[in-house]
């Protein structure tokens, strides 16, 4: 039987939120009850940023809300939303997911894929664990990852080749913080499935080079290295699957443009490394940065 899920807030709470995570933020503690909220939607989620667990009559969400002292010029929530919405497009398994306005500021929704409809909590388990990684070993590439897919997933081919979109949307989007703790399998009917994408941010630090190699490299790899890595892994479709996530991804501006993402110059960073990496993998041989 699925765990209970855990209490949640209902959505008319998040100004009284945001306004508690802007003041940890600060440096002023919150009140008990306050903090306990954001610790709580923090500590079951994971990530860096404050978080709370909600819901409404349309199911459970995850919220995520800016954060002054981590987001710098960039309007995170903003870009985050245009990535899961990218996502979709692409034909990624990713949550749903809505801009609430609180104020003058937003706040990112994510539906939790983690909760069944009786209010049980489905059984996940991250790559980090599944793959053993440990202080002093470490995976360090998505070819491992790809092995413990097909050694514990209940259809292995399927989720071979829904870790090939993964991979190439985050190469498209840069999203460099692409580590095994944003990679989980969930349980199932027919055993472990790999999880719905989460956590899509493209790169706002300007590191270029990814958390894990694609084949032997860290930066955004070419055409040629992903359909290499397609071929390693038996993902069938693979020239569909690049045209399928170049074609989402090169909507990119006018996804955000929808969605009000603020823009300026660190927009316009953003928008020109995607650029350069959706060359790469249409068929381009420049490297971003070059």
């Amino acid at each position: 039987m699925p765990a209970e899920a855990p209490a949640t807030l209902q959505t008319r709470s998040l100004a009284a939120l945001l306004r508690s995570a802007t003041k940890f933020e600060s440096g002023t503690l919150p009140t008990n009850d306050e903090f306990r909220q954001l610790l709580e939607g923090s500590s079951r989620v994971g990530g860096a940023r404050p978080k709370a667990l909600l819901h409404d009559e349309d199911g459970e969400w995850i919220a995520k809300f800016p954060s002054r002292a981590r987001d710098g010029a960039h309007d995170v929530v903003g870009l985050e939303a245009t990535c899961l919405d990218l996502a979709r497009q692409a034909g990624l398994n990713a949550p749903d997911s809505r801009l609430q306005s609180v104020g003058h500021r937003r706040v990112l929704l994510v539906r939790r894929f983690d909760t069944t409809d009786q209010g049980g909590r489905i059984h996940m388990v991250s790559m980090r664990t599944l793959c053993k990684e440990r202080p002093g070993m470490f995976v360090t590439s998505y070819g491992e990852m790809a092995l413990v897919v097909g050694k514990y997933s209940g259809a292995p081919a399927a989720d071979s080749a829904s870790l090939f979109k993964h991979m190439a949307f985050n190469a498209a989007i840069g999203n460099v913080d692409d580590h095994l703790k944003n990679f989980w399998m969930l349980a199932d009917v027919a055993g472990y499935r790999l999880a719905p994408a989460f956590d899509l941010v493209p790169d706002i630090s300007g590191r270029g080079d990814h958390t894990l190699a694609f084949q032997y490299g860290f930066a955004c790899p070419t055409r040629d290295a992903l359909l290499a890595v397609a071929d390693e892994w038996s993902v069938s479709n693979a020239v569909g699957i690049l045209d399928e996530v170049t074609a989402a991804v090169g909507t990119f501006s006018e996804t955000a443009s929808k969605l009000r993402v603020r823009a300026g110059k660190s927009l316009e960073t953003v928008r020109t490394d995607i650029q350069q990496r959706l060359a790469l993998i249409r068929g381009a041989r420049q490297r971003p940065g070059t």
